[in-house]
């Protein structure tokens, strides 16, 4: 019986000119036509696979420009916890507060005082953290590199630039968070009233830095205006792009509002150091909003 015609098409072939497979074999038996012969492919080819997905990158300072100043940010109030504490409750539980506030120096001197202890506790933790951090990804991740070169997870240590400009503006970023630390501990009556005073604090500061961060707006004027957001997003900026891509009014817009933002706090301290009765009161003595009341009392009563 006679096969049905089956319609002959071009065979496919190599860049070589050589027939790959025959497309013209007919639906018989053999499943072949007979006037081809079997192609033999070389056994030299092997296939070559070629990846045509993009590499995936990730920008080095990209990635320290968001985690540096977050880790400001919490080192700094994270170092600022326990001479806090200390300073206030401490005194108050050894009995040595009485003693200091009959020396001769004013209760703003004293509140400075204070208040730089805890700004150099605060400063010399934060600095060998982030330098820990720098080592640690360094001597950690350089064995890891070679092992896997390919590997996108690996990020090196950030640049030496990276951890200057951070040094050089930790104080705007420093000085209000150890001032809001010391204002806030000075309502305290024990060292465990301060704890409490001190972790919304930290959850505060860290809720408005990830924000302005993830934000995206750059160093913006408006955004200079709020706290902990213009100093985080001036060190993104520099961290990521340079200084040369932030103009030198915004240096000096972050620097004059984080004094204005340390003043502020330092002033509730001195308000609270002048109400004797809640200093030299006990664990039984008044809480914090019995205290802010009279501070609120003492601060606008007539005369």
């Amino acid at each position: 019986e006679d096969l049905p015609d089956v319609p002959r098409v071009p065979a496919a072939r190599d860049n070589d000119g050589a027939v790959l497979a025959s497309s013209n074999a007919p639906s018989g038996a053999s499943g072949r036509d007979p006037g081809h012969r079997p192609i033999q492919l070389p056994a030299d080819r092997t296939p070559h696979v070629v990846d045509v997905a993009p590499p995936v990158e990730i920008s080095v300072a990209a990635f320290w420009s968001l985690l540096l100043p977050l880790l400001l940010v919490l080192l700094s109030l994270a170092g600022a916890f326990y001479p806090a504490t200390d300073v206030w409750t401490g005194e108050r539980e050894r009995g040595t507060l009485e003693s200091l506030l009959i020396v001769p120096a004013s209760r703003i001197e004293i509140v400075c005082g204070k208040f730089l202890l805890v700004l150099l506790f605060s400063g010399v933790s934060t600095l060998l953290n982030v330098l820990g951090f720098a080592v640690l990804g360094t001597l950690s991740l350089a064995p890891a590199g070679q092992a896997w070169p390919d590997a996108a997870i690996l990020i090196p240590a950030p640049s030496l630039a990276a951890l200057a400009w951070s040094a050089l503006l930790w104080w705007p970023v420093g000085a209000p968070l150890c001032a809001c630390a010391l204002a806030s501990t000075s309502f305290a009556r024990s060292s465990k009233e301060a704890q409490f005073y001190l972790a919304p604090l930290l959850l505060l500061a860290g809720g408005i830095t990830v924000t302005g961060l993830l934000a995206g707006h750059g160093c913006s004027p408006a955004s200079g205006w709020l706290p902990l957001v213009g100093p985080t997003q001036l060190i993104q900026t520099v961290v990521a792009g340079g200084a040369s891509c932030v103009p030198p009014v915004a240096f000096v817009q972050v620097w004059l509002l984080s004094l204005l933002y340390t003043a502020l706090p330092l002033g509730v301290a001195v308000l609270q150091l002048g109400c004797d009765d809640i200093l030299m009161s006990t664990a039984e003595g008044p809480g914090v909003f019995r205290a802010i009341r009279r501070l609120g009392v003492r601060l606008f009563q007539p005369g």
